[in-house]
């Protein structure tokens, strides 16, 4: 648990090489969610970030959601379903991203890998604070969040 008024973001490489991309992986994480888990997670929150491979990130697609592909990230909430995240102190979640994906999607994009990052750890982030894109209503006001804080990271929006 958290120190009270701390939020904490603890970021790993595992299974795939950072090279290419800014500062450190745990630097890289810290900078782009620090701010947003500031103003929208309850005090003391606690967020794990693992950045890897599709092999990995399909492996863990499959053993939790019974997708045999990979995907380029995933959130896994503490919280129950139902349950409001923002009510509870401490851990969060997990964030998974494959930078495979991400430098993929960049490259289709146009945009930086880092930029690319940056937008799954937000888009991971706001399913761990419980929003979700499965209706259009959802999905609009998730993609408005995330929009308002990739400008405001200083990144391209979607």
């Amino acid at each position: 648990m958290s120190r009270r008024g701390k939020r904490t973001i603890l970021a790993r490489c595992e299974d795939v090489e950072w090279g290419g991309l800014p500062k450190t992986p745990a630097a890289f994480g810290r900078s782009a969610l620090a701010k947003p888990l500031a103003a929208l997670a309850p005090e003391g929150a606690e967020v794990s970030v693992l950045f890897t491979s599709d092999r990995r990130i399909r492996a863990l697609n499959r053993a939790y959601r019974r997708i045999g592909r990979s995907t380029d990230v995933l959130a896994f909430a503490l919280a129950e379903s139902g349950e409001n995240p923002q009510e509870s102190q401490g851990i969060l979640g997990d964030i998974v991203v494959s930078l495979d994906t991400a430098r993929r999607q960049a490259a289709d994009r146009g945009v930086g890998a880092e930029n690319e990052v940056a937008l799954l750890l937000l888009h991971g982030l706001l399913h761990l604070l419980g929003h979700d894109h499965a209706t259009a209503k959802d999905k609009r006001a998730m993609m408005d969040l995330q929009n308002e804080w990739l400008k405001r990271l200083g990144f391209a929006a979607m």
